[in-house]
C-alpha cells in the first residue's frame, strides 16, 4: 500500500484547454478517496494521470515517495477497474482473475491460491469455470475487481465501475466495494458522477468543477458545510433547493416567504453588528429534508421556526418517504445565476420548484393548500455573484451543528 500525492497537477490538450487545472490532493495510505463531479469535470482524466494512461502537463504525481510522472503504467503497481469490465471473453473466470499473475510468471500454486482467495472474498468460487458471457453484470464487475485484488497493488483505482449496472445492482455492488475496501485496507481512488456513491463509499470526497478542485472533505462535512453553490447543488439527494433571495438587515426575502434570520445565521459584513441595511442579492439554500408538514410539528417547536402556505403541485408518496413539489415565481435576472449553475450540473435549467421531503404520515394532497415549516437556522446563504458560501463560521472554521429541538 502507498499514499498518493498530487501537487499542482495540470493536464492540457493540444488546443490548450486545461482538462485538469492546478489540482493538489493528498490521499493517505489506506484511504478511500472519491473523485466526483458532472461529466467533463476532469475526474477520469485525473485518475488516468495517476495510473499513467495520460501524461502530466505540469505538476507532480507521487506514489509513496516516488515521483511517477515518467514511469510507465506497468511499473506503477496500481490496479485499475474500468467501467466496461474489460474481461477476456474466451477465458474462464479463473483465468481472467489470474491474468495479471500469469503475466508476472508466478508459480502455478501461488496463482491458484490467490485466485481462490479472491474468489472467496467476492463470492465467485462457484463461477470460476464459467465464461464472462454466462455471468450477470454484477458478477462480471466482481471478476474485474478480483483481477485487481490478486495483484496486491499499492492502490486500486476505479473508473465509474457501476455506471453500466441497473439501480438494484448498483446498490448491491456499492456494499460489496465498501466491504472489500474495509477488509483489505488498500488505498483506493474511485471516480463517479453519482453523488450517492460518493456519499456512501468514501472516507473523503473531492468535488471537481471544470478541472478545478472545489472542496475536499468527509461526506458529512460536504453535506453540512458546502463552500459554494456548486458543491451545495451537487451534494445531496434530492439536491438542495437553491432559491433567489434578498437580505436587508436581518430580513431575508424568498419568493414564497420572508422572515428574520437568527443572529447566528446572518452573514458577516464590514459593520460590527451585521448587515448595514443595504439589500444584498443572495441565493438561499434549503435542503428538502429540512422541511416538514407544519401540522405534524409540535406547537412549541413550530413557534421557533417559519411556517408558510403553499399550493402543492405534485406529491410523491414512497412508503418510507414522501416528497411535495411546490412551484414558485421569481424575477428573471435573479434566476440567471441558477441557470448557469444548472448547465454546469448537467441539468437543462434551474427549476423554480421547491422540493420538500416530508413525513410519510403527512396528509398533504396535490392541489390543496398546505403549510410547510422549517427552521431558519438551517438556511444556507450564498453570494449571488461569486457563488461562495456566506454562512458565518465559528472560531474553528466550522458551521455549528444543528440541534433539532424536536429530537428528529
Amino acid at each position: 500500500m502507498a499514499a498518493i500525492t498530487l501537487e499542482h497537477v495540470v493536464k492540457r490538450y493540444g488546443d490548450g484547454y486545461p482538462a485538469v487545472n492546478d489540482v493538489s490532493l493528498q490521499i493517505a495510505d489506506g484511504e478511500f478517496m472519491i473523485l466526483v463531479g458532472p461529466s467533463g469535470c476532469g475526474k477520469s482524466t485525473l485518475l488516468r494521470m495517476i495510473v499513467g494512461l495520460e501524461d502530466v502537463t505540469d505538476g507532480e504525481v507521487r506514489i509513496g515517495e516516488r515521483v511517477v510522472n515518467d514511469v510507465p503504467p506497468r511499473d506503477r503497481n496500481l490496479a485499475m477497474v474500468f467501467q466496461n469490465y474489460a474481461l477476456y471473453p474466451h477465458l474462464t473466470v479463473f483465468e481472467n482473475i489470474a491474468f495479471p499473475l500469469r503475466l508476472r510468471q508466478r508459480p502455478a500454486g501461488e496463482v491458484r491460491q490467490r485466485v481462490e482467495e479472491a474468489a472467496a472474498v467476492l463470492e465467485l468460487t462457484e463461477h470460476l469455470d464459467r465464461k464472462p458471457s454466462q455471468l450477470s453484470g454484477g458478477q462480471r464487475q466482481r471478476v474485474a475487481m478480483g483481477r485487481a485484488i490478486v495483484r496486491e497493488a499499492d492502490a486500486y483505482l476505479y473508473d465509474e465501475p457501476l455506471s453500466n449496472l441497473d439501480a438494484q445492482l448498483r446498490g448491491q455492488m456499492r456494499t460489496e466495494i465498501a466491504r472489500l475496501q474495509g477488509r483489505l485496507g488498500v488505498t483506493t481512488v474511485y471516480v463517479t458522477h453519482d453523488q450517492v456513491e460518493a456519499m456512501t463509499l468514501g472516507d473523503r470526497v473531492a468535488v471537481l468543477r471544470k478541472g478545478v478542485l472545489q472542496q475536499v472533505d468527509t461526506p458529512r462535512a460536504l453535506y453540512e458545510r458546502p463552500v459554494n453553490l456548486f458543491v451545495a447543488g451537487f451534494i445531496g439527494s434530492p439536491s438542495m433547493n437553491l432559491v433567489p433571495a434578498t437580505l436587508e438587515g436581518r430580513r431575508l426575502r424568498l419568493p414564497f416567504v420572508e422572515f428574520d434570520l437568527p443572529p447566528a445565521a446572518i452573514p458577516p459584513t464590514s459593520g460590527p453588528d451585521g448587515p448595514d441595511g443595504t439589500p444584498m442579492a443572495l441565493v438561499a439554500g434549503l435542503r428538502p429534508e429540512h422541511f416538514e408538514d407544519a401540522a405534524l410539528v409540535a406547537p412549541a417547536v413550530r413557534e421557533r421556526g417559519v411556517t408558510f402556505e403553499v399550493k402543492v403541485e405534485v406529491v410523491e408518496w414512497l412508503g418510507a418517504e414522501q416528497y411535495a413539489y411546490v412551484p414558485y415565481g421569481a424575477q428573471a435576472e435573479m434566476v440567471e445565476p441558477l441557470h448557469r449553475l444548472a448547465a454546469e450540473l448537467d441539468r437543462e435549467s434551474a427549476r423554480l420548484l421547491l422540493v420538500a421531503s416530508i413525513d410519510p404520515a403527512s396528509r398533504i394532497r396535490r392541489g390543496d393548500p398546505a403549510h410547510l415549516w422549517f427552521d431558519p437556522a438551517r438556511v444556507y446563504l450564498f453570494d449571488a455573484a461569486t457563488g461562495d458560501s456566506l454562512r458565518p463560521p465559528t472560531l474553528d472554521g466550522h458551521v455549528p451543528e444543528y440541534q433539532d429541538p424536536a429530537g428528529h
